[in-house]
């Protein structure tokens, strides 16, 4: 699974591989992880490239340390 700084992402793209698509970010609320939005990758990643991320804490995102910023 690919993280950066212990943010956990995916990223689906579904284009056409001559075109460079516009990036839509989807990042869900509060209490949720990014499966919140599964069911909108099918219909945005044929037009768009999806990146979809958990919040520090969330989903499989790594937690913050005691007293992070």
């Amino acid at each position: 699974m690919p993280t950066v700084n212990g943010i956990h992402y995916e990223v689906a793209n579904y284009t056409d591989p001559w075109r460079e698509p516009q990036t839509v970010l989807l990042h869900h609320g509060f209490g949720r992880s990014m499966n919140f939005w599964r069911e909108w990758v099918p219909l945005l990643a044929r037009d768009y490239r999806v990146v979809r991320i958990d919040a520090r804490g969330c989903g499989d995102s790594a937690v913050p340390p005691q007293g992070a910023p």
